[in-house]
């Protein structure tokens, strides 16, 4: 005689296949999370190469955030070569790929980067991470030479005085760089700081630092460090 399973045990086992993925299945999310963050770091770990690498061929000058008249602007067309001319652009040549400007956990829905070089081009091609603000013509307690107003202040490399506590280029939203000033945690999925500082790994936001680590940090630990630019303590050289 064959003896077939009852209708007790039948859903014994299905509540324990049930239980056992409700256990396993955030386990695995996170897993894998964990892994988009890793190649997220790398991400910005190539970035920080050819931030120095750009930095050591044009006599130790950090790549400005934007140099033309219209990075940010959506409804402006760009109507003058490098008009939209930005960091990632600066660096671009170094990376040779358009790819380590996407984060992998970024669901952002533009197109994630699209390098400008000398070309004319117009749209928001800004990619997942974001800058720190810290050469613009926006900046407190700088004004730029009233004949360019747009063009960017010279930092070199000798005067960051805090490189491995210096945020430099993190994760970001919609934008190509982020204020100077940490003031703002904006709630949700995920948690943004300054608008544009997205922590998407995890409650967690990876972070290039100015001697080249990466590390991730919560906002929190962004939003205590104040008046946290690579600017901080420097003497401002205008070109």
């Amino acid at each position: 005689m064959r003896r077939a399973f009852t209708l007790i045990e039948l859903l014994v086992v299905i509540a324990i296949i049930a239980l056992l993925a409700a256990i396993l299945f955030p386990v695995f999310a996170r897993a894998r999370e964990n892994g988009r963050r890793t190649v997220c770091a790398s991400n910005l770990k190539q970035m920080g190469l050819a931030l120095e690498q750009y930095a050591q061929d044009n006599d130790e000058v950090l790549a400005a955030d934007w140099y033309g008249p219209l990075p940010n602007n959506q409804s402006d067309p760009a109507t003058v070569p490098n008009a939209r001319y930005k960091w990632m652009d600066a660096i671009y040549p170094y990376v040779k790929t358009e790819a380590v400007f996407l984060c992998p956990t970024d669901n952002y829905d533009d197109t994630p980067y699209t390098y400008y070089g000398n070309l004319t081009k117009s749209g928001r091609q800004f990619g997942s991470y974001v800058i720190v603000h810290g050469y613009g013509p926006n900046v407190p307690g700088r004004t730029p030479p009233v004949s360019h107003p747009t063009v960017a202040h010279l930092v070199r490399l000798a005067q960051m005085a805090d490189p491995a506590g210096t945020a430099w280029v993190m994760d970001g939203t919609e934008n190509f760089f982020v204020d100077v000033v940490f003031t703002v945690i904006t709630e949700g999925e995920p948690r943004v700081l300054n608008k544009n500082a997205s922590e998407r790994h995890l409650r967690t936001i990876n972070v290039l630092w100015g001697d080249g680590h990466v590390k991730a940090v919560k906002l929190e630990a962004l939003l205590a460090r104040g008046y946290n630019d690579v600017l901080k303590h420097f003497t401002v050289e205008d070109d």
